[in-house]
């Protein structure tokens, strides 16, 4: 069930009352955190997400890439909240990590150092990532894997990347230093099908910064084709339902007319 308390995106996850990690909520009906905060628990498998003081959220496992999972929101969730929206992030930035593992823990400050990074994480996948700079001398970020990278605090809250690694200090071993990687949030959108649509449209940017039209365009057909090529390789595969693949074909055919006759992105 969804409590009526006030929701902001960011989740703290749980299972059975025990904290499991934190995550945040990029639709009203999709959330993403790390998956090696999850542990081996398998998809569809169930947790309470809770935003602020009460207000929880049930949400399940819907699908894993690398170390990023996507959680489905079980149930509408009407609090009038307004998601984050994507942005790109820019060395020397200033950026913060409002996702918490408790109330009572600090908010995560700093500065990002590089930007787009070739980066091989623990799991040895090669992803692009932001290497950000940590003000709070906590000695270790254990609890804010997941979480995401925000470049603007106040809603629309602009959000950049994904918190997945930190680096081990070089002296002590038991400590880690004060750099976290993130992935890119583009990256994070591409890597669902459910997301594809998301990936390369960075809302909230200055029209400096903003693609052309036609450019802009472009991007949405290409990534309503990926989700059609990655559709059609799960039905080959038999991870989903042949009838299930034509009608979901069908809808994303149907966006992709309406966006050439000149219609709105859906």
């Amino acid at each position: 069930m969804t409590s009526k308390a006030a929701v902001d995106p960011w989740l703290r996850i749980f299972e059975d009352e025990e904290f499991v990690g934190v995550g945040f909520l990029i639709t009203l009906r999709y959330a993403i955190t790390a998956t090696h905060v999850l542990g081996k628990r398998e998809l569809g498998h169930r947790f309470a997400a809770r935003s602020g003081r009460s207000a929880t959220l049930d949400v399940s496992i819907l699908a894993t890439s690398g170390d990023l999972t996507l959680l489905v929101v079980e149930g509408p969730l009407d609090h009038g909240l307004l998601p984050p929206q994507a942005g790109r992030a820019v060395e020397k930035s200033k950026w913060s990590g409002p996702a918490r593992p408790e109330l009572n823990n600090a908010v995560l400050t700093g500065t990002i150092d590089a930007v787009d990074l070739d980066f091989e994480l623990e799991s040895g996948d090669l992803v692009s990532v932001h290497q950000l700079c940590v003000d709070q001398d906590l000695g270790s970020h254990h609890g804010y894997s997941g979480g995401p990278v925000v470049t603007r605090r106040a809603p629309p809250h602009q959000v950049v990347g994904v918190i997945l690694e930190q680096l081990p200090d070089a002296v002590e071993e038991t400590r880690s230093a004060n750099v976290l990687f993130a992935i890119a949030i583009d990256q994070a959108f591409g890597a669902f099908a459910e997301l594809t649509h998301l990936a390369g449209t960075r809302h909230g940017l200055d029209s400096d910064s903003r693609a052309d039209g036609k450019v802009a365009h472009d991007i949405v057909l290409d990534k309503h084709e990926a989700v059609l090529r990655r559709a059609k390789r799960w039905a080959d595969e038999g991870l989903i339902e042949a009838v299930d693949y034509e009608v979901y074909k069908a809808r994303v055919q149907r966006q992709i007319f309406e966006l050439l006759d000149g219609g709105e992105q859906r």
